[in-house]
């Protein structure tokens, strides 16, 4: 541990069990353990036999039920509650006040947006974005990186019909191109494979580019509109991401 890693912020203890940090205002029981560089923030409640993973944060008030398990750089947002045994995937995102159900499964790197709610029971996929204020009905199962807008959990992400051949059409009108290495360039024609998937979905994907970050949003474009192919490497050579869009564009003739 570094000089800088020791230092304890005011009004901050480290937990006996783990070495997190942990608010002075804040309940956390021997029994939970707090992970090497989390942070757990004030007014938080921690449950009985918790586990929140290393440098994961907990925000002001919220609460932990007891056995959940909160991820690696997982983040929970204030007054966000987390039910008993629910786990919270691996630098997932817990919106405030969001509601997590008892046995909840959250997928790495998944995204609740602020006041969703999410039922006992509930699986959200890696990678999924359930917008703000959005309740899941207790059991439901919504598929990895679906962009999820309604109580209904069906991804709303804009579909491109034929999406590898369409990509490769814009790439080949003129002054048009493929360049792996930026997702968009200011120029407005020259994307990455993921950034024309944005781009040519238009205003839906400008918005779900902004709700869901660049990755995510191609990630979303791509698993609504090519169902059963795996997602693509959207950091590619510029070759390899050629070749294998060419290689969709065949099988799906």
């Amino acid at each position: 541990m570094s000089a800088v890693d020791d230092v304890i912020p005011t009004d901050y203890h480290r937990h006996v069990n783990g070495g997190g940090l942990v608010a002075d205002t804040a309940i956390v029981p021997d029994s939970a353990l707090i992970g090497d560089g989390a942070k757990i923030g004030d007014y938080a409640t921690i449950g009985d036999y918790a586990t929140i993973g290393d440098y994961a944060t907990i925000g002001d008030g919220a609460k932990m039920g007891d056995g959940a398990t909160i991820g690696y750089r997982a983040t929970i947002g204030d007054c966000a509650t987390i039910g008993d045994d629910a786990t919270i995937g691996n630098r997932a995102t817990i919106g405030d006040y969001a509601p997590i159900g008892d046995c909840a499964t959250i997928g790495d790197g998944a995204k609740m947006g602020d006041g969703a709610t999410i039922g006992d029971g509930a699986t959200i996929g890696y990678g999924a974005f359930v917008e703000d204020d959005i309740e899941i009905a207790p059991g439901l199962e919504i598929a990895a990186h679906a962009y999820v807008a309604d109580s209904t959990g069906r991804s709303r992400a804009p579909v491109i019909p034929d999406i590898d051949r369409t990509i490769l059409g814009a790439i080949n009108e003129s002054g048009h191109s493929l360049d792996m290495a930026i997702w968009h360039h200011a120029c407005g024609t020259t994307h990455c494979r993921g950034g024309w998937a944005i781009t040519l979905a238009g205003e839906a994907g400008a918005k779900l580019e902004q709700a869901m970050g660049s990755e995510g949003a191609a990630r979303a474009i791509y698993a609504a509109s090519s169902p059963g192919w795996p997602l693509p490497n959207f950091f590619a050579t510029n070759e390899g991401a050629l070749a294998d869009m060419q290689m969709r564009a065949e099988a799906s003739r």
